[in-house]
């Protein structure tokens, strides 16, 4: 319990009642007493700071995280400043403010704008959150101890915090049933230290039984055998089961169909069932495969600058061969990197696919929206530390007013990189927010380590 002495009678009533406020509603309020109307009242004058309530965190480091300091001229804003930066730190549960009269007179340069002849003391009471004095784990055995500290977020030393610590039951869960125990369970109980404000985290771990997959059944499958597709994914049998790697196995076998023409393959979202004591573990992927396709023509429409049979070069696939969704991709880039060299960073081209029934072949027309041209802004660097910025800036070819150029970027890049002390260059593009047909280019530098 909180007490105040050394003060009249009168003015510690009604601090009280502000003080309960505070800690009941969490929201910053001040008290002053010679101000009834206290949202519109001048502001105070600071006579004195002081601190009470810390336990662990020094009384320094609350001076530290507010901006207030004796002489001077303080109001409701500052103090809801000052509160919102103690809660920052993260140490305390609550944060009151105690103002109370000094009875010294306020500067002369303040009297007219002061909201009382006299000074104040400003008190900042605070309730600590107890420190963590270490994390303890019982019941683990196929996770190690070094493994479960590192997943969860609170660590020795902390601030207590209540999200943390239970965040850190799921952070547990999640690593067993990364190691294949689905039934593991979690949970935590502390023990407190009334006399050093500290307390130990127990988490206490029922890790079950280990579960591995005992079938992996792709239904539909046809044109290859299940064995071929099998082994693409993470997930198999005899193996453990990694939950979050089902979507990367499904996205491995459309790839794998993609690339050999069967470009209306469907794999389903897989069925994952447990037998009774979660040890066995079966999964059923559903696939509908469709028929494989080959490249038949290729047409270009909306394209002046190019001829049909200059961006024809760029294709990476030849008429009859198996439709590979990767190959087709890939020369629709090169396409729209035909048009960034000469500065048509904006041009879009729109595959439409349409199987001709004469022949059988999946015909491509390219539909081009050529844009005009885009030319450079300015020519930015950053990231460099310890190197010269002209050092950098003699080697980029790219100069602003000139139409962008694809090539003049890619040239730029290597020359920077083959000074030799240089780890990396990324390339970003910021289109000017005065002219849609400028473009920053902006060179990011990773400097490599001396020597």
């Amino acid at each position: 319990m909180m007490e105040r002495v050394g003060h009249p009678r009168r003015p510690i009533r009604m601090l009280l009642g502000v003080l309960a406020a505070l800690f009941l509603t969490g929201t910053a309020s001040a008290a002053e007493p010679p101000a009834p109307d206290q949202e519109s009242s001048p502001p105070w004058v600071i006579g004195e700071i002081d601190v009470r309530g810390t336990r662990n965190v020094k009384p320094g480091t609350v001076r530290a995280a507010v901006k207030v300091r004796k002489g001077d001229l303080y109001d409701r804003p500052d103090l809801e400043r000052d509160r919102s930066s103690l809660y920052g730190l993260g140490s305390f549960d609550r944060v009151a403010v105690d103002i109370t009269p000094t009875g010294r007179p306020v500067p002369a340069n303040f009297a007219a704008v002061a909201g009382s002849s006299t000074t104040v003391k400003l008190t900042f009471i605070v309730e600590e959150r107890p420190l963590v004095s270490g994390i303890r784990f019982e019941g683990n055995k196929k996770v190690s101890r070094g493994t479960l500290e590192d997943a969860v977020p609170l660590k020795s030393r902390d601030p207590m915090d209540e999200v943390k610590l239970r965040e850190g039951t799921d952070k547990i869960i999640e690593k067993y049933r990364e190691k294949g125990f689905l039934a593991a369970k979690a949970s935590y109980h502390r023990i407190v230290d009334t006399g050093t404000w500290h307390e130990e985290v127990v988490y206490a771990v029922e890790e079950g039984p280990r579960s591995r997959i005992t079938s992996v059944s792709l239904a539909g499958v046809k044109a290859f055998k299940p064995k071929k597709l099998l082994k693409l994914m993470r997930n198999k049998r005899k193996k453990t089961f990694a939950e979050s790697e089902l979507p990367e196995d499904v996205k491995k076998l459309e790839q794998f169909y993609l690339k050999r023409g069967f470009l209306d393959v469907a794999v389903s979202t897989p069925a994952v069932n447990f037998s009774d004591d979660r040890t066995q573990i079966f999964i059923d992927i559903p696939i509908t495969e469709g028929r494989s396709y080959k490249f038949g023509d290729s047409t270009f429409s909306g394209n002046l600058i190019y001829t049909s049979t200059e961006l024809a070069r760029g294709l990476e696939y030849r008429r009859g061969k198996t439709f590979d969704h990767e190959i087709y991709e890939e020369s629709v880039r090169n396409i729209q990197e035909a048009y960034a060299e000469r500065g048509r960073l904006k041009m879009r081209v729109t595959p439409k696919r349409g199987l001709n029934p004469a022949t059988g072949l999946m015909d491509v027309e390219y539909q081009i929206s050529e844009g005009n041209i885009v030319y450079v802004d300015y020519v930015d660097i950053e990231g460099y530390k310890s190197t010269k910025r002209y050092v950098i800036a003699r080697e980029i070819l790219l100069k602003p007013g000139e139409v962008f150029s694809r090539s003049k970027v890619l040239a730029s890049r290597d020359r920077v990189l083959n000074l030799g002390f240089i780890d990396d260059v990324g390339v970003d593009f910021q289109e000017s927010p005065t002219d849609p047909e400028k473009v920053g280019v902006i060179f990011d530098i990773v400097e490599g380590k001396p020597g």
